[in-house]
């Protein structure tokens, strides 16, 4: 399992996603932005809460979450059909991103699973894939 922290002081911590420079995956750029006017707002989500959604083809959904204290927040997204190999992002206020997930386990399970220690504010969880859309299940715990 993956686990990040997020300071929002230190701008250094995803350079790497700039590696190889352009690439463009939906609403996602390599420069660690997000844009929501281009993806599907889902409606608020929170913790202990699980929602299953459909996203489509060419289009991410985002989901709003709301937290009032500093705590670690566990993000698990699991594919309902086989079509589906989502991607996990989350993005903070100012849609900078704050961490992101593809496969689990690589070869063995494409659900997405994100750990992180985030400060209190407004976050966008992002709902991503490669290929066609499909059926998920997400679920936020502390």
């Amino acid at each position: 399992m993956e686990t990040l922290t997020y300071d929002p002081n230190f701008q250094g911590m995803f350079a790497t996603l700039e590696a190889g420079g352009g690439l463009s995956f939906g609403t996602l750029t390599s420069s660690g932005t997000f844009d929501r006017s281009e993806a599907r707002d889902r409606g608020k989500i929170e913790l202990g809460r699980s929602i299953t959604g459909d996203k489509g083809a060419n289009t991410d959904d985002y989901y709003t979450l709301t937290l009032t204290d500093r705590q670690t927040v566990t993000i698990n997204l699991e594919s309902r059909t086989t079509d589906l190999d989502p991607r996990l992002y989350v993005y903070d206020s100012s849609n900078q991103l704050v961490g992101e997930n593809d496969d689990i386990d690589m070869g063995t399970n494409n659900d997405s699973r994100l750990t992180l220690t985030v400060s209190p504010g407004i976050y966008y969880v992002v709902v991503s894939a490669f290929g066609t859309g499909g059926e998920y299940t997400i679920n936020l715990s502390n």
